[in-house]
């Protein structure tokens, strides 16, 4: 069955409680790193992948959100390792690295070219680097016809020729790029926009514009002598040295700026001639904007690093670098968290220099769009967009990256390119660019994901491979030579995978019909229609609940799904019928039976073995009720259904009519008490009792009365192993669980306690009344269940369970077969029965008990006619 059925309305403390699934449940919150990632790429997926030496499949994960995972390897903040919870553990993942171990095994022949059908609309993009991009490849892949104009020589913008090539070698980026060529991208390279070709033309020709020429230029401070020569921005520096243009920077070179790009100058320096080079900043070493890495690997390779400080003025002679002051920086920001740096004047100091590198910011070149159009820009130069869409004030044309924001790193510009490709579409589509968009995923976000790392080992990261300092600052080769293989499974397998959905790594059902709770639950309530076969595939065991974080009661809510198509009269479904049979003879006078102590004249309590012990072993159930009436005078008994089955399927109102009349019986009786053999029977009993009846488990009995005496020792000696399989309906209720232990021990058999056992205990596959309905997920429950067990004897007090353990391909014996049935020692468990057997053994049970009751009965009044006698 897979048809969904419409229901009218579930009742609102109903609604209430699946909301709150939706609301809280954890299974599909992404892991720390992957909601940090602007591009949200799977790195616990690709992680995961690379510890099983899947590396292609790593690859190819990664590129379903990246097309530059070479280059992110290489030089990405990886935001992703500041959130990893092994940082919690003092380290966290090497994530960007793993990153570039996987991209060696990146093959053209695997990259997704599949775009959607032509859709007759072009976009042009000013601007080649990341966000540009990355918006050519999704507005591609709508469909759109996408021309970038990209000002340099060679696609990549700024990884072209913003990043030393030590970093990041030219071919990485070149080799990343051909994609865009390969999915049909024009690029024309060389062409700057308004001296190749106008803004306005561009404009007239396309449908759509997006600006993402990034932030080219250096901001140069205005102190004194900034116009010697031998002052340098530090884009500058690195674009002349990329293009491999001569660079005169002399012996003794001056950095100012504590940031990356700041590194990547002073390292540069070194790289084309610098004898000395000494970086000055406003911030103290904890303060530098710099990555840790950067700062240390710099000083590995001779930078000098001076925090605190602040540029006065530049001096020259005869027009060229001398010398530089700088003064003490006491604050770099004010009381209010405002860049306002604060200066000792007299704390001065002047430090010779041939050449002067300001690398304190960079800024937008937008001289190519002409002031006419009024495209309004920021006081800072930057275009002025609104956030969320980064549509300008001008209808079809958007900006990204750098050239609207202060600048980010790579990752981020992609985000923002991948923005301006969810804009574009929405506008040449006709639709709003704002309803019903879930701009969460469009950046970082904090996930909902909670994350217990108790009790986790604290694990080093694996260090990647450097070149030596002293040989690395001859040249421009890679500095970092990454990951070997052996390193790279390493490193992997210190991944925690953090992520939920501890009920769907528990749960069998859930994994057939959803990824997760919420899902489940949101589609249930979204839709208000469902498919039966997903409340009525729940076993009903809780296991969901002990693992969930939350807590949340799943069964509880499959259960209120089933009732409520039960009062719809959408259900029971027709599989149920073998259920409504039982239930119709469960309650039949042909097999019920109610015996009142007729030894003593007044029944105390009653012994209830429910219904499936009777239909599988009646003379156990006669044996074990002489036993206690023999040890606890008073006890009668009642054979009949407690109702729960049609508890199960919904039928709340069948359910009350049935255990009402149950109680009607005990209450004839007079007992105060009930003894059930029956988990599912001491469930119910526990539930609806009224408060003058007690109930108690037999197994929670025994241990207190005693075994038959020769049932005391019968396993002695003969090396038998039992697996115990708890029952999950009584899982909180350790005094059974104990109790059962007691009586194996007391028979002198060993015990294998299973995996999963006593509160932790797994459903056998009979709970929920699912057999009829889904058969198939039945057996794997039953299967999974039984193969826990080493032993190929299962031990069950649950005449169901024991059914179960058979079905799974073990010797299942219910523990009464212990007690009276004599010696495991070279015995075969009894092979299922059929229906009408059962019945049989049903109404011989029946039989039974009337027997001992009349057995015991003659007893008494022989015995006490002996007396009289006497």
């Amino acid at each position: 069955m897979t048809e969904k059925i419409k229901v009218k309305q579930y009742p609102p403390d109903v609604i209430e409680k699946m909301k709150e699934i939706v609301e809280e449940c954890m299974g599909d919150a992404p892991p720390f790193c992957q909601a940090a990632c602007p591009m949200h790429t799977d790195a616990k997926g690709y992680i995961q992948m690379i510890s099983e030496g899947k590396y292609k499949d790593a690859i190819k994960l990664i590129r379903e959100k990246l097309f530059l995972p070479g280059t992110l390897g290489r030089i990405c903040a990886h935001p992703c390792e500041e959130r990893c919870k092994r940082g919690d553990l003092k380290y966290p993942m090497s994530i960007a690295e793993l990153k570039r171990f996987a991209s060696q095994f990146d093959n053209p022949s695997d990259w997704d070219l599949h775009c959607e059908q032509d859709k007759g609309k072009s976009v042009a993009i000013i601007g080649g680097g990341p966000a540009g991009a990355q918006a050519a490849i999704d507005l591609k892949k709508k469909g759109y016809s996408v021309t970038i104009f990209e000002k340099l020589p060679k696609a990549g913008g700024m990884l072209q020729v913003g990043i030393p090539e030590y970093r990041l070698p030219r071919e990485i980026v070149d080799f990343e790029y051909s994609y865009l060529y390969k999915l049909g991208i024009e690029i024309r390279t060389g062409t700057e926009v308004g001296k190749d070709i106008s803004f306005n033309d561009i404009k007239d020709n396309y449908d759509a514009i997006l600006i993402a020429t990034g932030a080219t230029k250096s901001l140069i401070l205005p102190i004194p002598g900034n116009d010697l020569n031998g002052v340098l921005g530090a884009l500058e520096l690195l674009k002349d040295v990329s293009e491999k243009k001569p660079v005169e920077v002399g012996n003794k070179a001056v950095v100012i700026g504590g940031g990356n790009v700041a590194m990547d100058a002073a390292r540069t320096l070194l790289r084309v001639g610098a004898k000395e080079v000494q970086l000055f900043c406003l911030e103290q070493r904890h303060e530098m904007p710099a990555h840790t890495w950067e700062v240390e690997e710099a000083e590995d390779e001779g930078v000098i690093v001076n925090n605190g400080y602040g540029p006065k003025e530049i001096l020259g002679k005869n027009g060229k670098v001398k010398a530089i002051r700088f003064k003490k920086c006491l604050s770099v920001f004010d009381a209010e968290g405002k860049f306002n740096p604060s200066y000792d004047e007299n704390d001065i100091i002047e430090i010779d220099a041939d050449s002067i590198i300001f690398a304190v910011g960079q800024r937008p070149d937008t001289s190519f769009i002409p002031t006419e159009i009024g495209l309004e820009l920021e006081k800072n130069g930057r275009i002025k967009v609104l956030p969320e869409t980064l549509e300008t004030n001008i209808p079809g044309i958007f900006a990204a990256g750098d050239v609207v924001i202060k600048p980010w790193f790579v990752i981020e510009a992609l985000a923002l390119g991948r923005k301006a490709a969810i804009s574009i579409d929405r506008y040449l589509e006709g639709k709003d660019l704002f309803a019903d968009r879930d701009l969460t995923w469009e950046g970082p976000f904090d996930t909902w994901l909670e994350k217990d790392i108790e009790g986790e080992e604290i694990l080093p990261r694996v260090q990647t491979r450097m070149r030596p300092s002293q040989e690395r600052i001859n040249d421009f080769k890679e500095v970092n030579l990454g990951f070997t293989e052996e390193m790279a499974r390493r490193e992997a397998e210190r991944c925690l995978q953090c992520e939920c959905r501890l009920c769907m790594q528990e749960c069998l059902m859930l994994n057939d019909f959803a990824h997760c709770p919420r899902e489940l639950f949101e589609e249930i309530l979204k839709s208000n229609e469902v498919n039966p076969l997903v409340p009525y595939s729940c076993n009903m065991c809780d296991q969901c609940t002990l693992q969930c974080p939350k807590e949340f009661k799943l069964g509880d809510r499959f259960s209120d799904i089933r009732k409520e198509l039960v009062q719809e009269g959408l259900a029971p479904l027709k599989e149920h019928k073998p259920i409504l049979a039982h239930q119709r003879l469960g309650f039949s006078k042909l097999f019920n039976v109610t015996v009142p102590d007729t030894n003593t004249g007044k029944t105390v309590r009653v012994f209830f073995p429910g219904c499936s012990l009777p239909s599988y072993n009646p003379e156990a159930v006669g044996a074990i009720y002489a036993y206690l009436k023999e040890k606890l005078p008073g006890t009668g008994a009642i054979l009949k259904c407690c109702g729960k089955p049609t508890k199960a399927l919904g039928m709340m109102e069948d359910f009350h009519h049935k255990f009402d009349s149950v109680i009607e019986e005990i209450e004839k009786l007079g007992a105060t008490e009930v003894i059930v053999a029956c988990q599912s029977c001491y469930n119910t009993f526990r539930q609806y009792l009224p408060e003058h009846i007690s109930v108690k488990s037999l197994w929670q009995l025994l241990p207190e009365i005693g075994l038959p005496d020769d049932a005391v020792g019968i396993g002695k000696d003969t090396g038998i192993t039992v697996a115990i399989h708890d029952s999950c309906v009584t899982r909180d209720v350790p005094s059974i669980h104990d109790g059962i232990r007691w009586i194996v021990k007391q028979l002198g058999y060993e015990i294998e306690e299973l995996s999963h056992s006593r509160e932790n205990t797994r459903c056998c596959g009979y709970g929920g009344m699912i057999v009829p309905v889904n058969p198939d997920l039945a057996k794997r429950v039953m299967s999974r269940r039984a193969q826990e067990a080493n032993s190929d004897c299962i031990v069950t007090y649950c005449a169901a369970c024991r059914a179960s353990m058979m079905a799974g391909g073990k010797q299942g014996f219910h523990i009464l077969d212990l007690i009276f049935g004599g010696s495991l020692a070279g015995r075969e468990a009894p092979a299922p029965d059929g229906s009408l057997a059962s019945w049989y053994k049903r109404w011989k049970t029946k039989r039974l008990l009337k027997k001992v009751a009349e057995t015991q009965s003659r007893k008494s009044s022989l015995s006490s006619n002996n007396a009289r006698a006497a």
